[in-house]
């Protein structure tokens, strides 16, 4: 009896985590929401320098390079997996808005049984293709074998991280953003110190650092699946537990969307480098420098964006047209407030913010510098444009237009290779530093026209 009454308060305190954002202030709420999110994407890029340093100073430089290289190829499987996970939580955020719980622990159950199917799918596509991609990358004799090696590790780990992100974006989906960055916290801890027993103490190399990941990645997971689980609105019969098809192909082509406009910027971020590369070591030093700001300009307009997402699709399904444009001009005014001080910031201290990533001992180091802070400047300058793309994309994948969302990230994609073309036929370098403002540019035109347009067209009635 004692551990039934504690089974029910834990259920009732973890049923306290779930938000209704169909009631209620919409900045209040946007707010609330979004600070766990910017809070775990920083976390998510301390992740990425702590293997980095760890591999730097505990193995070397070939070390470095050889998972260095392995970046974009990774990034476009891993970020597959992200867009399947958030694809497939669109629909439980619309129920969950609809108030429609028997159709919220459908889709759930699907959602968590697909991911597990995509999941081994992408592990074998990823081990398959690893050594393909990295010879077309021109990846460097020196380094093949580690990168390799590391890239397949990750590639069979991303089973994990699919249903990681699955898992994490539904209790978002159902307004729970504390959950997600609570295992975010673990993860971390957990990834620096086996990175630091691993790779220091049992000398792994990249073998022993991308297994630190994916054993942390997967203990989150397990974190998050336990709230999941025990959450009494997600209780599910038999019957909401029997395979359906016509669900699952819903399903399927919201993940499937989602994944694809992601791997599409993937790609384009392979042309971008591609340009880069041929521009010469400055260059590609200096843009990495500022590379290394780029994840912390983007965090805030990427939980924005997450958070407009389950916003925007809690309040459609609730069919209430009106606290949806009221939750844009918020996020709207957000976007402007936040890209005008973090642009002011970087245009001001850029210089001795770079410098945090170049050597000042090194013979170019002025070049580099020089060539880094043009590249931030024009970022920064132009920011807005960016959390425009973040923001009017979840809005548009909220309000279930996939289509659109597609359109907006082959119009990303176009921008970036049109421009790289430019540079490297007509334009010249400096042209390099607009490839990016380019790409924000096209998707803003297709986001920001097709939400405006849809929005006046767009039949609602507030359910009672």
């Amino acid at each position: 009896m004692t551990m039934d009454k504690d089974n029910k308060k834990t259920e009732h305190a973890l049923d306290e985590r779930i938000q209704d954002m169909t009631t209620g202030s919409p900045w209040k709420l946007i707010l609330q929401f979004m600070v766990p999110l910017m809070g775990g994407n920083l976390l998510q890029q301390l992740y990425t320098v702590t293997d980095a340093a760890i591999l730097g100073k505990g193995v070397g430089v070939e070390a470095l390079s050889a998972v260095g290289a392995t970046d974009w190829i990774y990034w476009l499987m891993l970020w597959a997996a992200a867009g399947f996970g958030q694809g497939f939580s669109v629909l439980a955020a619309k129920r969950f808005g609809e108030k429609d719980y028997h159709m919220l622990r459908k889709s759930t159950n699907m959602s968590l049984l697909l991911s597990l199917v995509c999941g081994v799918a992408l592990a074998v596509i990823g081990v398959i293709a690893a050594g393909p991609l990295l010879r077309l990358l021109n990846t460097p004799a020196v380094i093949y074998e580690t990168a390799h090696l590391y890239v397949t590790i990750m590639y069979v780990g991303i089973f994990v991280i699919l249903q990681y992100n699955t898992v994490s974006c539904i209790l978002r989906a159902l307004g729970d953003s504390k959950t997600p960055f609570i295992a975010l916290i673990i993860s971390t801890c957990l990834n620096i110190g086996l990175d630091l027993l691993f790779v220091l103490v049992f000398h792994m190399g990249v073998a022993g650092a991308a297994a630190a990941s994916i054993l942390a990645q997967a203990i989150s997971y397990g974190f998050c699946l336990r709230v999941l689980k025990k959450l009494s609105i997600l209780k599910s019969s038999r019957e909401e537990k029997e395979l359906d098809k016509r669900l699952l192909k819903d399903l399927w082509n919201k993940g499937f969307a989602t994944a694809f406009q992601y791997s599409v910027i993937a790609i384009g971020g392979i042309v971008v480098q591609y340009v880069i590369n041929t521009m010469g070591f400055l260059y590609v030093a200096g843009f990495t420098a500022t590379n290394k700001l780029y994840g912390l300009l983007e965090s805030i307009s990427l939980a924005m964006g997450n958070t407009m997402m389950v916003y925007t699709s809690q309040n459609y399904g609730a069919r209430d047209k009106r606290r949806i444009k009221q939750g844009v001009r918020a996020s709207l005014m957000f976007g402007i407030l936040t890209s005008a001080v973090l642009g002011a910031i970087m245009i001001v201290f850029g210089r001795q913010i770079l410098m945090l990533f170049i050597s000042a001992k090194a013979s170019a180091a002025e070049q580099v510098l020089e060539i880094a802070y043009r590249y931030l400047f024009v970022m920064s300058s132009t920011l807005f444009l960016l959390y425009l793309v973040n923001t009017y994309r979840n809005i548009l994948m909220g309000l279930d237009r996939m289509k659109l969302v597609l359109v907006g990230s082959i119009g990303e994609l176009v921008g970036r290779i049109m421009t790289g073309m430019l540079v490297l036929y007509v334009i010249g370098t400096n042209g390099a530093y607009f490839i990016e403002v380019s790409a924000w540019l096209c998707a803003d035109l297709v986001y920001c026209t097709g939400y405006y347009v849809l929005i006046r067209k767009l039949s609602l009635e507030k359910t009672g």
